[in-house]
């Protein structure tokens, strides 16, 4: 007589541990007016493409200022014309602002850019969370509520 052996009991059929799928894909292209751009800064950008009352803006502004600070870009991410008024708005990526000494140099270097753009008749820097960003839809109410208040 042969040996057979036993073979164990099939485990439970269990579900496949996935994601459940999302809402169609947002076909982000990672451009804003020809320049690269992040996940943030697109869907703020097709927000303003969106509002009626965004004349012009501009990603991307290259500030001049007399001090520069080491490490430091020279840019602003949007300056926006919304109803006759220009806006400057700087996108806030989660992680790279929540340090203390990274708040303390941002808030140095907009007192520097915000005195070059008061100069261009440009508002003061406002600053959205990224965590406001995380959907188109949740774009569209940041901007919203950033430029109508």
């Amino acid at each position: 007589m042969t040996f057979r052996y036993k073979l164990p009991p099939k485990p439970p059929h269990q579900r496949l541990n996935r994601l459940p799928p999302g809402k169609a894909a947002e076909n982000l292209t990672g451009v804003v007016k020809g320049k690269k751009a992040s996940d943030l800064e697109e869907r703020w950008a097709r927000a303003l493409n969106k509002d009626e009352g965004v004349t012009d803006y501009t990603f991307q502004y290259i500030v001049t200022t007399p001090y520069e600070i080491p490490g430091q870009k020279n840019s602003v991410d949007f300056v926006i014309q919304y109803d006759d008024q220009w806006w400057a708005i700087e996108i806030d990526g989660t992680f790279v602002h929540k340090t203390a000494n990274k708040r303390a140099e941002d808030r140095l270097r907009d007192a520097f850019v915000n005195e070059q753009l008061r100069k261009d008749g440009i508002q003061p820097i406002q600053r959205v969370a990224g965590e406001e960003l995380q959907t188109q839809d949740a774009a569209d109410r940041a901007e919203r509520q950033v430029l109508r208040g």
